[in-house]
This record gives C-alpha cells, structure tokens and sequence, in this order.
C-alpha cells in the first residue's frame, strides 16, 4: 500500500511541473511566463505578454524575445522589488506560429530567462492598419508562502472477506457390547489469504508537436518630401511609405503605415517618423528649409522734369489756292480756301484754331483746324464771296494759326494774306 501511494505522488508532481510556466535553473532571476500559455492559438490582435520575474537583488528590467529577435525592453519603476509581475504588449506581424520568451535582469545585471512559450496566430493582418500598442506595466508582488502540501492518502481497497471452514469434531464412538460402523469424515482443505501486489504502471506522455518557426521579414521604411527647401510662408507634402511594421510615428504622434501629409513651417524644421518592428525601432528625418522673403528693393526715383513752358510749334503753313476768286462764277478757279500747318508739342496738343479775315477790317473770324494724320492739321473752307466786300478791284484774306497744348502754353503764327481777285464774268 506505502508503495502505491509513493507513486501516485511521484505522478502528480511531474504534472504540476509540466503545466507551471516553471522558470529555468541558472543564475540570474527565476522567469516564467503566466499568458499565454504555451500551445494557444490567438486571433490576430495586439498580445499582452504577463510574465513574473524574482531575485533578492530586486528587478531591473524585463526583455520581451519573438522567435529568438529582441521585441522590446521595459524599465522596471521599482527596481528594488524582489517579485514582480511584468506585461508587455506585443502586436504580431501576420498569422503563423511564434515562440516568445521572456530575459530580465537584477540590479546587478544578471540576466534570467523563461522557458519558452509557442503559439500559433489565426487571423492575417489587416492592409493599411497600424494598432497602436499600449504601454509594458509591472507590478511589484509580495511574496507569500505557499501553504504545506499535506499529502492525501488513497482511499483503502475494499478486500472481500475469505469464508473460515469450521471444522467439525468427530465424536467418537459409544461404547457398546456391539459394534456399529460409522461414515468416514473427508478432512476440508483451508484456503490461505491472498496477498495483493503492487504493480507499477508507468505514466503516459502526449508527444508536444514540433513548432515551425515563422521567418520574420525586415522591416522597410521610405520617408521624404516634394521640397527641402521652401521660401516662408510656402507648403509642401511628407510622404511616408512602411512594410512589416508594427507601430508607426510622426514627430511622436500615431500615423498609419502609409500616408501624405501637408506641412508649412514657418522656419526650418527637422521631421521624424519612427517605426517599430520586430527588429527594434527605426528612426528617419528629413529637413526642410526655410529662407525668409527678400526685403522689398527701393527703386530709385528720378527728379520729375521740369515743366514744360514751351508753346507748341507752328510750321510749314500753306494754302490750297492762292489767289482765289470772289464775284460772280464764270472765272475758272477756286472760289475757297483751305489753310493747313503743321503743330507739335511734348506735352501733346490740346487744339488748334485758324483766325482770318478780310484786311482792313478790325474783327478775326474763328474756325477749328483739324488733324489729317501725324502733326498736320487742316482748316474748314474759307467762301471767298463771304469774307470779300463788293466792288470790282482784288482784296486780301488776312490769316494766323493758334495752338495751344495739353497743359496751356500757346502760340500764334505770323499773319499770312491770300489774294482774293474779282470775277465779273
């Protein structure tokens, strides 16, 4: 019986110590993993990693390790903390399989680690999404005994009771002058107790299937922009572009893996993306500089010009006939006058005027020349029969030019006659 119980302990404790995430013998902290557990399949989704870690030198730091790459490391904030229960987030890739384990270090720098743990990831990433992970937290525990194990003993075998054969006494015989025969008795044979023995029967084991062990990609990163360099008060566009990434950051704010964005500084300015993947953290910046405006240039003002004081100019003045005919019609010639000259001026004309009349008289009679092209101008018809006084002897038609420009200088043209002859046929 003291021989069964023994094994059945035996058993026990070799099933306790393969269920427990039981850590590692060595030097450094004890490590072991409490989630997941080893074998468990996830959906495709950020895993917190909780492990605990102890040593009498306390806990420094606790190193999260995905198929044998370093994942992340986490600072413990009590580092003088002897037991400490640690999580760390962890975002996979893509679906597969994966081992994790989890390395932490005393105040010392010794360094433990945890027996490793493989699980298997269901779901396949989703294009375009980067989660964001949520921050390692760690949890300083205070040891507590754990309660004596008072071994239980297995319940007794019920033991069929063996029947005890009750011997008969033989009584001997009366005695009597005469002799009676008797039956002979047959003697019953007693059965000894058995006696049971104990069979040792070995424990069966499940065969742990062989895990593949998923080849991470490297990580790629592409970060630049249309323009490094801008005059102030201009924009131009980041653009960023990521593979086999877990987490992606903009001068510290959570981006997606691939974007744009407009940016306009005011000065120069330095641009950071970060990435995290499963090899560390990748950092890229680009610069983009930022010259001020050119100061306005101050064109230089001449001294306006004088002013113009002088008339216009009055030249090459002529007539259409000369001499004309006054009377009556019969003689052969013009019976008119046209007066024309030629005015110029810098400021530009403002109008020129033909004043005539017949000699001897006092009164001027006034007419507007006209321009006929480039600096020419011309008078309205001058009736001879109007300006001429009747009688039979030749007059004179007295005339002058006047111009005046756009600004108010005038001038007048000497007088010019025209021979005016009477016709009496």
């Amino acid at each position: 019986m003291r021989l069964k119980t023994l094994f059945l302990f035996g058993c026990s404790a070799l099933v306790l110590a393969a269920c427990s995430g039981a850590p590692l013998e060595g030097p450094g902290p004890r490590v072991w993993i409490d989630a997941p557990l080893d074998g468990a399949t996830l959906a495709f989704d950020v895993v917190i990693v909780q492990a605990h870690a102890a040593d009498e030198n306390g806990i420094s730091q606790f190193d999260l390790y995905v198929n044998d790459q370093l994942i992340r490391s986490d600072a413990n904030p009590n580092p003088n903390a002897r037991l400490v229960s640690m999580q760390q987030p962890w975002q996979p890739p893509g679906s597969g399989e994966f081992t994790l384990q989890v390395h932490a270090k005393n105040a010392a720098g010794v360094q433990g680690q945890s027996l490793p743990v493989r699980v298997r990831v269901g779901a396949s990433i989703a294009q375009g999404v980067t989660p964001t992970l949520p921050p390692a937290r760690s949890i300083a525990v205070t040891p507590t005994p754990p309660p004596t194990r008072v071994p239980t003993q297995p319940p007794a075998q019920p033991v069929t009771a063996t029947p005890t054969h009750t011997r008969v006494p033989i009584q001997p015989p009366a005695q009597s002058a005469t002799a009676t025969p008797t039956r002979p008795v047959t003697p019953v044979p007693i059965s000894p107790t058995p006696t049971r023995t104990a069979i040792n029967v070995p424990p069966a084991f499940t065969a742990t299937p062989t895990h593949t062990r998923t080849l991470l990609p490297p990580a790629q990163v592409q970060f630049w922009t249309d323009n490094t360099a801008l005059p102030q008060g201009q924009c131009t566009v980041l653009h960023w572009r990521t593979e086999f990434v877990q987490a992606v950051f903009l001068n510290g704010q959570g981006v997606v893996g691939d974007g744009d964005q407009q940016v306009c500084p005011r000065t120069t300015t330095t641009y950071t993306l970060q990435v995290q993947h499963a090899g560390g953290t990748t950092t890229q910046q680009v610069t983009i500089q930022v010259s001020a405006p050119p100061k306005p240039t101050k064109t230089p003002t001449s001294p306006p010009p004088p002013p113009d004081t002088q008339p216009p100019s009055i030249e090459n003045i002529g007539e259409s006939s000369d001499p004309i005919w006054y009377g009556t019609s019969g003689c052969a010639g013009d019976y008119f006058v046209e007066i024309e000259a030629d005015v110029a001026d810098a400021s530009g004309i403002g109008n020129v005027v033909l004043y005539y009349k017949r000699q001897g008289t006092a009164q001027f009679q006034a007419t507007t020349m006209k321009s006929i092209g480039g600096n020419r101008y011309q008078s309205a018809r001058i009736q001879s029969n109007k300006v001429a006084a009747s009688g039979s002897q030749d007059q004179f038609l007295e005339y002058y030019v006047r111009a005046e420009d756009k600004i108010g200088n005038a001038a007048n043209s000497a007088i010019n006659t025209v021979r005016m002859r009477y016709c009496f046929i």
